[in-house]
């Protein structure tokens, strides 16, 4: 496995738990920073890391539907990944989030909970090996495959709204979270429609 991939929610949890032991006051914007950048620097590794998955998903399905879908979840992810550098660049230089409150959704979707440290090791990382793939792998496997990913990386946003202090990032990571199910629901759609009708389902008839 690329050493890249393993164990990134342990290691969020060990950062978030290191900087909670701290006794600062929250009030010291060097201590809220601080934990935000370690966060932000995170999920652009995980972002990175999804795009790369999905062009290798992208090769593993036979139908050119498929191949489409996981074209766009790999431009998704690049924008990700735009935007977070960008926040962290912003946050590193001048202390303060990019995005305003008006362009972020009130409240958050979280409806997935982060599983307790004691039950992180036995988990999968975030991004399972590509060994998972098998030469024989049908298009179900892929998109299983990309749904379980998908999950995991919902639970380290939303982790990350819940643990930082400032509200500009907490809506940050609340609008991630938004996003992220959004595709979560198209690719469970995509299975659940492979599985019963034994096609891809043309993405151009999917609607918010």
């Amino acid at each position: 496995m690329d050493p890249r991939e393993s164990n990134l929610i342990e290691e969020m949890n060990d950062i978030i738990e290191e900087a909670l032991k701290k006794e600062a006051p929250k009030v010291k914007v060097g201590y809220g920073q601080e934990l935000a950048l370690k966060i932000l620097d995170l999920a652009i590794r995980i972002e990175r890391l999804g795009r790369e998955q999905y062009v290798y998903l992208g090769t593993k399905v036979s139908n050119p539907k498929g191949r489409e879908m996981f074209k766009y979840l790999t431009e998704e992810e690049a924008g990700h990944i735009k935007g977070l550098k960008k926040e962290y660049e912003a946050l590193r230089t001048d202390g303060k989030w990019l995005l305003k409150e008006k362009v972020l959704p009130q409240e958050g979707t979280c409806r997935i909970t982060m599983p307790k440290k004691k039950d992180v090791k036995a988990s999968r990382d975030i991004f399972p090996e590509d060994a998972d793939m098998k030469k024989n792998s049908t298009d179900l496997d892929v998109l299983k495959l990309a749904i379980e990913t998908k999950k995991r990386a919902i639970k380290f946003y939303c982790t990350a709204s819940a643990k930082l202090d400032d509200p500009y990032g907490k809506k940050m990571f609340s609008h991630l979270v938004d996003i992220e199910n959004r595709h979560l629901s198209e690719l469970e759609v995509q299975y659940e429609w492979m599985d019963q009708a034994g096609f891809w389902f043309d993405p151009s008839m999917m609607t918010d």
